[in-house]
């Protein structure tokens, strides 16, 4: 549980300290699905709230069709001044376009994630922001997403850590309609033998084999004496060729995923 509440309030001081960079990102362009406010100064009749056809139309009253996907915000509102004044509707008209639902713009969300499923991105829309729509990460999640380009088909894995700790931007990667982003489970190591608690336990990030013996609970005691041996681990590792190969570990040995850590007993 703590785990998933540093996540999720990371995500908000996250958005808090990013705000100012995200909104000077590039104009966002309306497509099919998002619904727009238009509203015309001093003229509340003429307020209509819709959303875009799959034509990338709309069909408002006295304008009749517009065609708005493709166009900014500026240039929807420029399109339907330009409309109202040359129909003689109204003199030297100031409109405005706001977006109300970003309905066009949808991600998908999806592995140890607390609701997935599919998100509307929002405007400049990251991968933090899509996992934090999703409800965080769950316990048993990873702290990496991996993000599918659905444009390009290219493969982005994305640690969350530095972009939560050290707000490093560069690795909080826009997210583009239709993309997916999956949350794989967390990783983990297992150990055995002469310890106090015997398991599987969360991988932590550049752990010793030390530090997986105090997760472990140490070294089985019986009565005043340890039965396992500090000088007598090994490791199970599979390779990359999918042969598993022992190693002799010391207490400073780095522990990899998926490690099989045996403990083993003193000789006397």
């Amino acid at each position: 549980m703590r785990h998933l509440l540093r996540i999720v309030c990371g995500f908000f001081l996250l958005a808090i300290g990013a705000g100012a960079a995200l909104s000077a990102q590039e104009p966002y362009t309306l497509g099919s699905g998002d619904k727009v406010r238009i509203a015309v100064f001093k003229h509340p009749d003429l307020e209509t709230l819709i959303r875009i056809g799959p034509s990338g139309n709309i069909s408002v009253p006295l304008l009749g069709s517009l065609q708005l996907e493709g166009l900014t915000e500026r240039e929807a509102e420029e399109t339907i001044a330009e409309r109202l004044s040359s129909g003689g509707f109204v003199k030297n008209p100031q409109v405005t376009v706001s977006i109300e639902e970003y309905g066009s713009r949808q991600a998908s969300v999806l592995g140890y994630v607390n609701e997935p499923g599919k998100y509307i991105i929002p405007r400049s829309g990251r991968i933090v922001d899509l996992v934090a729509l999703a409800g965080g990460i769950k316990d048993d999640g990873d702290d990496r997403v991996v993000l599918t380009r659905h444009e390009t088909g290219e493969i982005y894995e994305v640690d969350l850590i530095p972009i939560l700790a050290a707000g490093r931007q560069e690795d909080n990667r826009e997210v583009k309609p239709n993309d997916v982003l999956f949350v794989p489970p967390m990783r983990q190591f297992f150990i055995y033998g002469a310890v106090d608690n015997a398991g599987a336990f969360r991988l932590k990030r550049n752990m010793t084999v030390m530090q997986a013996l105090a997760l472990a609970g140490g070294l089985y005691v019986e009565g005043s004496r340890a039965e396992g041996s500090e000088n007598n681990i090994e490791i199970h590792r599979m390779g990359a060729d999918g042969k598993n190969a022992v190693i002799k570990a010391s207490l400073e040995t780095q522990v990899l995923a998926d490690d099989v850590i045996r403990v083993k007993e003193r000789l006397f």
